[in-house]
């Protein structure tokens, strides 16, 4: 009852401010260790302190040693007092806070996510040819800006036609890539031509895919057919139980996807005939932004699946776009934050080869 009632007061609290940078940083590193200490992450304490968190001098003083729920009780209090005190969350309040909770930090950071960033980009939707061209210039064009001003961001990039696009229009953005591609920041999610439809294909059409897809990235990119094992599928509608078959022989082992299933969001994708595929259900939307509230379900992800990363997908717009500078600025700043995960750049490849 402790951590609903913990859950509660911040809650409420969280409704009576004004909605500003320093409530939100407050609010969400709050919520997060509160999931944390509700999934039992906080309770996985190692040595000594297992037996209760040594108290900070920044908390009211009470002589022993503290539990994680005793230190998060006296931070939301501290929080309370100081902002009904001044009607608002201020930065030195933030920091106060910081400074408080900081013997969890080390358990915060425990857990990671790995951002990368993506445009979704329909092939064949309700558009002509020129305008979906057009499109994936620009795209393309705009992201690779962003790489060279924020040196550390990742991207990832499906479907053989966009490529062949660029090949067409902007042969000039390809040295780039294949030179991100080299660095391990341009990941190339190409096992298809375009995100195809799976339903109603035939075994021969996706067979095709596979191999003419895998061929002419491997050509154009650079790339060893044996390291175009992904398949970035977050528009597809459905799934046949039979695609884990034909992409473990087209040399695919990992399958992300959005639509068309409402089971476990980390599985292992078992076809009749027991070939396999590490299979990821993407458990919020393909073309989400880079929001404040975005690890909140964090410890629950880590917890269900047994894992200490999660994959933040991220990307506005439903017909190219992609990343923003908002998006990237408020990554690198919550990246920062003490009570927070790990919050990194990376691929869709490294999330499930961990």
């Amino acid at each position: 009852m402790e951590k609903i009632h913990l859950s509660t007061r911040l809650y409420e609290l969280e409704a009576s401010m004004p909605d500003t940078y320093w409530t939100k940083r407050a609010f969400e590193e709050m919520s997060y260790l509160l999931e944390l200490e509700r999934c039992g992450w906080l309770d996985m304490l190692e040595g000594a302190e297992k037996h209760g968190i040594r108290e900070n001098t920044e908390v009211e003083e009470t002589g022993g040693l503290l539990s994680a729920t005793d230190l998060l009780e006296q931070g939301l209090t501290m929080l309370e007092t100081d902002s009904r005190k001044f009607q608002t969350v201020t930065e030195a309040t933030v920091y106060r806070l910081e400074k408080a909770l900081a013997p969890l930090s080390a358990k915060a950071k425990k857990l990671r996510v790995l951002c990368c960033g993506n445009a979704h980009i329909d092939m064949n939707w309700m558009w002509g040819y020129q305008e979906t061209a057009s499109v994936t210039v620009d795209t393309i064009r705009t992201v690779l800006a962003l790489m060279d001003e924020y040196p550390k961001m990742t991207y990832t990039q499906s479907q053989a036609s966009v490529y062949e696009i660029l090949e067409k229009y902007a042969p000039d953005t390809l040295p780039q890539i294949r030179r991100l591609v080299r660095e391990g920041r341009w990941e190339a999610s190409v096992s298809t031509w375009v995100e195809n439809e799976k339903n109603m294909g035939s075994l021969e059409a996706m067979t095709r895919h596979l191999l003419y897809a895998k061929t002419y990235i491997s050509k154009l990119l650079g790339i060893p057919l044996e390291n175009l094992d992904l398949d970035l599928e977050p528009d597809t509608f459905g799934h046949p139980c039979h695609l884990p078959e034909i992409l473990k022989k087209g040399g695919v082992r990992y399958y992300y996807h959005c639509r068309g299933h409402e089971g476990p969001n980390l599985f292992r994708w078992q076809a009749p005939s027991e070939a396999q595929v590490l299979a990821f259900r993407e458990p919020n939307w393909y073309n989400l932004s880079i929001d404040y509230g975005m690890c909140r379900n964090v410890p629950q992800f880590c917890r269900d699946y047994c894992v200490e990363t999660v994959l933040h997908m991220y990307g506005v717009g439903d017909h190219g776009g992609g990343p923003t500078k908002r998006d990237l600025n408020r990554l690198c700043d919550m990246a920062k934050w003490p009570l927070f995960p790990k919050i990194e750049f990376g691929t869709v490849r490294q999330f499930f080869r961990e």
